[in-house]
């Protein structure tokens, strides 16, 4: 079995930079180039505004970047290998997931690796730490991931690669509100995958006087497995039933497809494993640990003729016009898809502003308007 851990959109608050308080995300995976030879591809994902520490090895950062080799039934490491500084973009604007001045960095690592040995071989990364404001764990301030890949025998013998997960770049809905995310994963290899909950996995500590050792917030050389889960406040969370919803939330078999309604506000993470089959022989297994942010209720303190977003026609045909309430500050109006995929968002004052529908595909879609006195949201269908 194989394993990546991805650590995706997990909005970190803590102010100490060496416990890389920045991270919210980031995944493991590889593709066989032939032979006993591989590209790995570590791609992490930090809060531009959060205050920590840079990516590892980036400039500035406080610790390299490192991954640390194991043969299989082995804690004595083959080999670590520090990475070079990530190639690193701006990958949303600010505002998304109406969090004030709000933006995502992504930084891709890169590095190609020759495993002679013969058997399974382990390659991990670890770092902590996780949101302390996570509402599902048990101190999760205090509790890193752990990224890894298991290259299996019957893997490295067909020269397989890894499925990769393709999230979505933001997890927020609203209490009540029904949630729609597609969390499935591609196989270069084409073959056939299935999804369900399960739980992510522990990796690093608080450690910051001895920060390299095995406690500390980034292990050097990476500790080999076996890893240990993350504990869920139970009986209210496990790892199959991580976010509180009516109807609780289920994860499609054959889909990855996560869907339910929120009925309590916070922040919550999960893990999705998706198993590889070929010919209907299990081959790997790859996780995809994520946060999905649940939001309350908004005030609004504007007077009653402020509380109201109008959309028409609703079902609309060809044209839709939104209409944004009178306000003396300026609003911030984002289209989501069902997926929580952004079709088209922009700034401005009250007044009325009219979308062709071409940009929008038939279906329902949920419209976002919000300042500093309100938050209003309406659906629409588009024919």
């Amino acid at each position: 079995m194989k394993t990546f851990i991805a650590a995706l959109y997990l909005l970190v608050l803590l102010p100490l930079n060496l416990q890389a308080a920045h991270i919210i995300g980031g995944q493991l995976s590889y593709e066989c180039t032939g032979g006993n030879n591989y590209r790995f591809t570590l791609v992490m994902y930090r809060d531009c505004q959060g205050g920590g520490a840079p990516f590892d090895s980036a400039p500035g950062a406080p610790f390299p970047a490192s991954v640390t080799v194991y043969s299989a039934g082995s804690s004595v490491p083959l080999s670590t290998i520090l990475l070079d500084a990530p190639a690193v973009e701006t990958i949303l604007p600010d505002n998304n997931c109406f969090i004030p001045s709000f933006c995502i960095e992504k930084g891709t690592y890169s590095f190609d690796l020759t495993i002679p040995v013969t058997g399974g071989v382990y390659v991990t990364y670890q770092r902590c730490c996780l949101n302390n404001t996570i509402s599902n764990l048990n101190a999760p301030g205090e509790t890193g991931m752990t990224y890894y890949i298991y290259l299996s025998p019957e893997a490295r013998s067909l020269c397989n690669s890894s499925p990769v997960f393709n999230p979505p770049l933001m997890a927020c809905s609203f209490i009540n509100e029904p949630f729609t995310f597609d969390h499935s994963a591609t196989d270069a290899d084409g073959d056939s995958l299935a999804y369900a909950f399960c739980a992510p996995l522990d990796g690093g500590g608080s450690d910051q006087q001895n920060a390299t050792g095995p406690g500390g917030v980034a292990p050097s050389p990476d500790l080999p497995p076996p890893y240990s889960e993350v504990s869920f406040i139970t009986p209210s969370y496990s790892a199959s039933q991580p976010i509180p919803g009516d109807p609780y939330f289920t994860i499609g078999e054959t889909t990855g497809i996560v869907s339910g309604t929120p009925n309590i506000a916070g922040r919550f993470a999960y893990a999705i494993c998706v198993s590889e089959f070929r010919n209907g022989v299990l081959l790997s297994q790859s996780q995809l640990v994520f946060q999905h942010n649940v939001a309350g209720p908004v005030a609004v303190s504007e007077p009653v003729e402020m509380q109201a977003l109008h959309v028409f026609p609703n079902p609309a045909s060809g044209e839709v016009s939104i209409e944004l309430p009178v306000s003396s500050e300026a609003f911030q109006v984002a289209i989501f898809n069902l997926n929580g995929q952004l079709q088209t968002s922009w700034s401005g004052v009250s007044g009325t502003r009219k979308i062709p529908t071409g940009v929008l595909r038939p279906g329902l879609y949920l419209i976002h308007a919000w300042n500093g006195k309100g938050h209003f949201r309406l659906k629409i269908v588009v024919h």
